[in-house]
């Protein structure tokens, strides 16, 4: 991150880059691992406050990203990204520490999580194609020398999340879900039927 960002590669480049995203699989390894074998890692990660303030964290690093992507200090952009990795993979952790929380299990079962969740990967691929209107030229002319205010900021936040989160029931709906269904028809029951004739070879093949 650090060497990338040095040598004046694009955000684009350095977010997508392998070499700069496999420390976030080992940390989920690593986290994974915690929750298995240190008692202590999951009693400090499980009580609910952690994961309110770890989400809390992550939703004010986002809504900063742009500032600190834009940073010209190299050392400044690295930490800040890998404050935010770190969180997001704590968060991920945190929940997995608190499975047994009545409450937490509520909020995340609850319909619009749910909904966005099934349609979460059509909304990471689709989310490159709507365009970041807090940084198009001409709206930020609208405001003139003194920049875009919070709230219109916040605007466009949500607008692009609506485009974004449209595009991807559309997807859902007209792509994932009707070959899902062919899936369904085509190969599990192919599968099963292998299965059971496989059980059945092994049975009459036993002493």
């Amino acid at each position: 991150l650090y060497l990338m960002k040095s040598a004046g590669d694009a955000a684009i480049v350095i977010y997508t880059h392998p070499l700069t995203n496999f420390w976030l699989l080992a940390l989920g390894g690593l986290g994974g691992a915690l929750i298995r074998r240190a008692p202590w890692f999951k009693r400090v990660l499980a009580p609910l406050p952690v994961v309110l303030l770890l989400t809390v964290c992550i939703a004010l690093l986002c809504v900063q990203e742009p500032g600190w992507e834009r940073a010209d200090n190299a050392m400044q952009f690295t930490v800040s990204y890998v404050f935010y990795g770190a969180c997001i993979s704590l968060l991920v952790c945190a929940v997995a520490s608190s499975a047994r929380n009545a409450f937490l299990v509520r909020m995340l079962e609850a319909k619009p999580l749910v909904s966005l969740g099934r349609v979460s990967y059509g909304f990471y691929l689709y989310h490159a194609f709507i365009p970041d209107f807090t940084r198009s030229p001409r709206i930020n002319a609208l405001f003139g020398a003194e920049g875009m205010p919070w709230w219109a900021r916040g605007l466009c936040i949500v607008v692009a999340f609506l485009l974004t989160f449209g595009l991807a029931k559309l997807s859902w709906h007209f792509i994932e879900a009707p070959i899902l269904k062919l899936k369904d028809r085509r190969f599990v029951r192919g599968k099963s039927q292998r299965q059971i004739e496989s059980n059945g070879a092994r049975f009459t093949e036993s002493p």
